[in-house]
């Protein structure tokens, strides 16, 4: 299912249908939720899509909402598993996150 969603989201990027595009991903966001129950890691390319889509129909607090969430999914995964960032990580997911401001 999420390769149909994405090659339809990629379809309406190409041509520039940004909302119809975020609209698409919303909806799998949503399909996701009804089946996991909660945010899990499965869901952290979903809101990176919809965080830079966000940007692009100027929406940039929804976006950062989006990135949020990322974070959130990420922290809530290393505790539960016990791992640790390095510092390469951790600069490498600052400058990822630079990069949707820019």
């Amino acid at each position: 299912m999420e390769e149909a969603v994405s090659v339809q989201a990629s379809f309406l990027e190409r041509i520039q249908r940004y909302d119809q595009a975020y609209l698409k991903w919303e909806n799998f966001l949503k399909i996701q939720l009804n089946l996991f129950g909660e945010d899990k890691e499965q869901m952290v390319m979903t809101y990176k899509k919809l965080s830079a889509l966000a940007l692009s129909i100027q929406f940039p607090k929804k976006s950062q909402e989006c990135l949020q969430k990322v974070e959130e999914i990420i922290a809530k995964s290393e505790r539960e598993s016990g791992v640790e960032k390095t510092e390469a990580q951790i600069k490498e997911a600052l400058e990822e996150k630079l990069a949707f401001l820019f």
